[in-house]
């Protein structure tokens, strides 16, 4: 299957990023491409692209969780009128349960009576957390309120999977399937390159661990980059050939 102009766009949008990020990445005119995704005419390059999302084995993905928190503070906001509170502007950041079914009503009624009773009175505004808070909904990461008229809206939790070895090495893998037929299709003497990206939305992310830089991986591309939106590019190592 051909990829979406949008897909074509995002992929030369993260090789961009990436060449923001770290000098490793030459400079020289992108060209959309296929097997491998760009090339790079002035620098004999192709550089093949993939995003890491989070795992699947997770019970519920990124949006579901996304459209679940704005279900729960649309609930709360409307509960907190009920309660006749004080005009509030109001930011939520919840756990990201990945695995646990939650009933929306009521943990939109933890978060309504919470606002409700910790609403600074004194024209404040009020970061909470669980540090700062005698009685603290479980399902919260922070509540920020403010006491004048404003949105009720969501922060994302900062909660983010982390990344494993297999994950990735299962990431790599799939690419690394096609090397042959990638390196038929560039001309002879050109280096291949695999980048492979987090992804930015952080429901649908991972978060990488610094022994990262000591994994070692199968793989047949000239280099292979993890380009991580927390800590930049980072070369991964290939393992050593047993003869």
């Amino acid at each position: 299957m051909s990829p979406t102009p949008e897909q074509k766009e995002r992929e030369g949008w993260l090789i961009e990023q990436a060449r923001r990020a770290s000098a490793v990445f030459p400079p020289g005119e992108l060209k959309p491409w296929e097997r491998p995704d760009w090339l790079i005419s002035s620098a004999s390059l192709g550089i093949e692209v993939t995003e890491l999302p989070a795992p699947t084995v997770a019970s519920f993905s990124g949006p579901q969780l996304r459209d679940f928190y704005w279900r729960v503070v649309r609930a709360a906001e409307r509960r907190y009128r009920e309660l006749l509170g004080p005009p509030a502007d109001v930011q939520v950041s919840f756990k990201n349960e990945w695995h646990s079914r939650r009933d929306p009503v009521s943990v939109a009624e933890a978060v309504a009576c919470f606002v409700r009773s910790n609403f600074p009175l004194d024209g404040r505004v009020v970061i909470l957390d669980p540090s700062n808070t005698e009685t603290w909904p479980d399902d919260l990461l922070s509540v920020r309120i403010i006491s004048q008229a404003g949105d009720w809206t969501v922060s994302a939790g900062n909660e983010i999977p982390l990344l494993s070895y297999h994950h990735l090495a299962g990431r790599i893998a799939e690419k690394n399937g096609l090397v042959k037929e990638y390196r038929r299709r560039l001309p002879p003497g050109w280096r291949l390159w695999l980048l492979v990206a987090t992804m930015f939305d952080v429901l649908s992310t991972v978060s990488v661990p610094h022994e990262v830089i000591h994994w070692q991986f199968d793989f047949s591309f000239d280099k292979v980059w993890l380009y991580d939106w927390v800590q930049g590019v980072i070369e991964l190592q290939r393992k050593p050939s047993v003869w």
